[in-house]
């Protein structure tokens, strides 16, 4: 989901210690590439291990290579399954992942297959009428930042790296501080890692590497993301291109909702958003059955009262990934830093995806960290490392809040209603992610 917003949420150097590549987004050079007498190069370093092969640990790893920072990345995932399935589009900000992608010397490849999308999102309600645009500063629908399928940017970061710096089928099931106080990673294949100065957890909401930092535990937020798609071949397909375009929709019906959102490939992904219990997957019918998924989605409980177009969306929808949805408190974000391990992306602030912003936020965690590595030696990587997570707990504990802000809107049991006006009154206008001075167009 885009949600249109100013382009100057996080002010990266604020994360960047003064002195490192760049201090500035319009000064930052374009590095030396990274891949002769990378050796040498090594041999002075520390030596990081990085957890998950996420856009987040991705992001981390081609950093380190370009920084000459000797790295392992260890994925729980096989190779040939890795790009099987990548989320859908983002958006990537000039100040945030866009200056990740030049300090990786990837923005040029970035920008080629990257599209630029209108600045807008369209509301509808469940009855397939059409409420308003959210457009640009002067009313306008402006142009927003390139967008790009997550699927795509993550095999662009992949094929950056060295292949043997990837160690496939790595599931962690602990990290342990071994002889001197270093790290040591445990593998569910009973087999062992060590000798590195620091572990990075880019392992999602559910770490491994988080056990060993803190307690917080994930928290619930009420609502399961069933996702879908829609690909030219569907007989569907012409009618959903026709009536909502290549833009992001958002269709709210207070509980419920459904966010349609155009990929670069030219298919549709549906996200169907709906408040259940926890334990929804337990209690319901055999939901691994596409017939079953279905039948439930358009019962009385969930989308039967939707138009009947609208509920021909689901008919047709081709597949179905069902997940909760799952957010750290912000007040949780906080820890004590532990000697050798941190986090970044998801394992450290995982929100709701209400703002899109999860991307861009891990990519900022990753120039920042790399920065801070990159500018202390072996002794002083724990001070560094501690200046990283004081600053990323002041962005994660943004991102948690001002997603909870915009879930609970698009949640309202007035529907577009609340939302529009809330737009239109300020309620969202600040510097968090949702903040946007942007006018409501209505239909």
């Amino acid at each position: 989901l885009h949600i249109p917003r100013s382009d100057n949420w996080f002010n990266v150097d604020t994360f960047i210690l003064a002195g490192s590549h760049s201090s500035s987004h319009s000064a930052s050079p374009v590095l030396d590439d990274p891949y002769s007498n990378r050796d040498n190069r090594y041999r002075m370093s520390p030596r990081i291990a990085i957890v998950g092969a996420g856009l987040c640990g991705l992001t981390i790893s081609r950093l380190l290579e370009c920084r000459g920072i000797d790295f392992a990345l260890f994925e729980k995932g096989e190779e040939d399954k890795h790009l099987e399935r990548g989320g859908g589009s983002v958006d990537i900000y000039k100040d945030t992942g866009q200056r990740a992608l030049r300090e990786a010397n990837l923005l040029d490849e970035f920008l080629k297959s990257a599209k630029l999308g209108d600045d807008k999102l369209a509301i509808y309600d469940r009855h397939g009428k059409k409420w308003a645009e959210v457009g640009g500063d002067d009313g306008h629908l402006a142009r927003g930042p390139p967008q790009i399928d997550q699927l795509v940017l993550r095999r662009m970061l992949l094929e950056s790296l060295p292949r043997g710096k990837i160690h496939w089928g790595h599931r962690v099931s602990a990290v342990e501080l071994g002889a001197k106080g270093k790290p040591v990673l445990k593998f569910a294949n009973g087999s062992t890692e060590a000798g590195f100065d620091l572990v990075v957890g880019a392992d999602g909401v559910w770490s491994r590497v988080r056990l060993s930092i803190t307690s917080c535990k994930p928290r619930y937020s009420g609502k399961y993301f069933i996702e879908s798609r829609i690909d030219p071949k569907n007989t569907m397909y012409q009618y959903i291109m026709t009536e909502f375009g290549t833009n992001d929709t958002a269709i709210l019906d207070g509980a419920k909702q459904v966010i349609i959102q155009r990929l670069g490939d030219g298919s549709y992904r549906l996200y169907l958003g709906i408040s259940v219990p926890e334990d929804f997957l337990l209690v319901s019918p055999d939901l691994t059955d596409l017939s079953n998924i279905r039948r439930l989605l358009l019962s009385q409980e969930f989308f039967a009262g939707w138009d009947v177009k609208l509920k021909k969306l689901i008919e047709n929808c081709e597949k179905f990934h069902i997940r909760p949805l799952y957010y750290f408190p912000p007040d949780a974000l906080g820890w004590d830093s532990v000697p050798g391990l941190t986090l970044a992306g998801d394992a450290a602030h995982a929100s709701t995806p209400y703002v899109n912003e999860g991307v861009n936020c891990a990519m900022v965690d990753a120039l920042a960290l790399v920065s801070k590595i990159a500018s202390h030696e072996v002794e002083g990587l724990h001070q560094a490392v501690r200046k990283y997570e004081e600053a990323m707990f002041v962005r994660g504990r943004d991102l948690i809040t001002e997603s909870q802000k915009q879930g609970e809107l698009m949640s309202h049991e007035d529907g577009p209603n609340a939302y529009l006006q809330a737009i239109q009154l300020g309620a969202m206008e600040g510097d968090g992610p949702a903040g946007f001075h942007r006018q409501v167009v209505y239909c």
